[in-house]
């Protein structure tokens, strides 16, 4: 289960959200609309990634996302990285909530983060 878990997440949802995406901001609005789009799905690879116990891949997963449209390659290093956390805990938290925030409201709290982030990696 945990193979089919990484290689649906990695060859096809990726693929899919990343799709089109040119900035950082794209990316979380096409972040959001897929989750709503495919809830069931996305609510039971969520519960799988807690059961597997694996909070470094999906931090992992946002930090590559975001050092892809935001920053030259290499340019993050581990601390940075780990600022990455509040973005997963964000989405984790909508997950435990059922996804009942609204989508701007996701959208909005995302991409103020990646701001803050942004403003943090210039300093």
């Amino acid at each position: 289960m945990e193979d089919f878990y990484f290689e649906l997440f990695e060859k096809y949802i990726i693929g899919e959200i990343t799709k089109g995406c040119n900035s950082y901001d794209e990316l979380v609005v096409s972040v959001v609309d897929y989750i709503l789009s495919n809830k069931t799905l996305c609510l039971n690879l969520a519960n799988l990634s807690m059961i597997l116990k694996k909070p470094d891949y999906l931090l992992t997963k946002f930090a590559n996302c975001f050092k892809r449209y935001e920053l030259p390659e290499g340019a993050m290093d581990e601390a940075q990285h780990h600022l990455l956390g509040g973005l997963v805990h964000t989405v984790q938290t909508w997950f435990e909530k059922d996804l009942n925030v609204a989508r701007e409201e996701m959208i909005d709290q995302l991409i103020e983060q990646g701001d803050l982030l942004r403003t943090y990696l210039k300093n």
